[in-house]
């Protein structure tokens, strides 16, 4: 029989521990909760997994691991991009589980295809922002959500319809000259929408009219606060940084590009 250094058995070593902790030698558990069990990695089993960022999904208050299951194209052109055969899938690690979202592209995303987390409809856990194409001046995309039921679609209160193919509920963001769609994220639940139109006459600054309207997420719905607003703005750059993408929604951006 194994022996410790100062001449106790193993078997004694053994018994007294078990006394100490309350816990028998065949592994029962007494007087004590059994501990919940955690997943270490999203990427555990997983080939061409990638651990991409973290965000507290399931509204526990502790992070939660965001992995991509696939990988980008970089043709040395362009820098990395998503294909939309690419056919990347999300894996999520809680402390309990790990959840999964496919995601579908209509077109090439530059950058992560995760563009950042966020709280938006007011229920406990982040969003996540997902890339669904990257146009020319237009970033259509989707945001991820946990609800208690797995990762599924938030859908936009005024869904995104420009680029053909798109996901049930995207939401648009773009900002040109001409033209300026976004959000910004309010308390509450809340989501302010903006749609600009700009005009010019020959050789004059754009004039821009922005629409305005917040909506608020009630009982599995986005329901509109007040009256869809007009408001005028005088000529000037600083417009199309302020009224375009999003804002104000934690770390959510048009583009997250490679580092």
């Amino acid at each position: 029989m194994a022996r410790f250094g100062n001449g106790w058995t193993a078997a004694a070593g053994l018994a007294l521990v078990a006394a100490l902790s309350g816990c028998a030698t065949s592994g029962q558990q007494h007087g004590r909760a059994a501990r919940t069990p955690s997943v270490l990695s999203a990427c555990d089993g997983v080939a061409d997994c990638h651990p991409d960022m973290s965000a507290d999904l399931d509204g526990d208050g502790r992070p939660d691991e965001v992995a991509v299951v696939g990988h980008a194209i970089d043709d040395g052109v362009d820098g990395p991009y998503w294909s939309p055969d690419a056919v990347p899938t999300l894996r999520v690690a809680t402390a309990t589980t790990v959840l999964t979202y496919r995601v579908i592209l209509a077109g090439p995303v530059f950058g992560h295809v995760v563009l950042g987390a966020a709280q938006v409809d007011g229920v406990a856990g982040d969003e996540l922002l997902v890339g669904f194409a990257d146009g020319a001046h237009g970033h259509p995309a989707t945001v991820v959500t946990d609800h208690g039921a797995g990762l599924r679609t938030l859908p936009s209160p005024d869904p995104y319809s420009g680029e053909p193919g798109a996901p049930e509920g995207s939401w648009g963001a773009d900002s040109s000259i001409m033209s300026n769609l976004g959000w910004r994220c309010l308390p509450g639940g809340r989501v302010e929408e903006f749609v600009g139109v700009g005009g010019s006459a020959a050789a004059k600054p754009v004039t821009y009219t922005m629409w305005h309207q917040t909506w608020r997420w009630r009982d599995s719905k986005w329901w509109p606060v007040g009256r869809r607003s007009l408001r005028k703005h005088a000529p000037g750059d600083a417009l199309t940084a302020e009224y375009h993408g999003w804002t104000g929604c934690g770390s959510f951006v048009a583009e997250r590009p490679y580092e």
